[in-house]
């Protein structure tokens, strides 16, 4: 029964955003980020903790001052 739940929360969803989000893949991407929340918060009521790797989060650093870092840095390049 709770898949079938699910599957009608999925629908909901889906068919609730069609006219403000007509792109299918968006609303699909919008549940999965809903979802992906909805288990962070479970996961946080037990006080656990949640370590990221830079790749997880799609953490980048960059050097915008201008100085040339590297030849390969997006600042050496003109």
């Amino acid at each position: 029964m709770e898949g079938q739940a699910e599957a009608h929360k999925v629908e909901s969803f889906l068919k609730g955003l069609a006219d403000d989000v007509p792109d299918l893949e968006r609303r699909v991407a919008m549940w999965s980020v809903l979802r992906k929340r909805e288990a962070l918060s479970e996961v946080c009521k037990n006080g656990s903790r949640l370590y990221y790797t830079p790749n997880d989060v799609n953490l980048s650093i960059e050097d915008r001052s201008g100085a040339c870092v590297s030849e390969t840095s997006s600042a050496c390049k003109v």
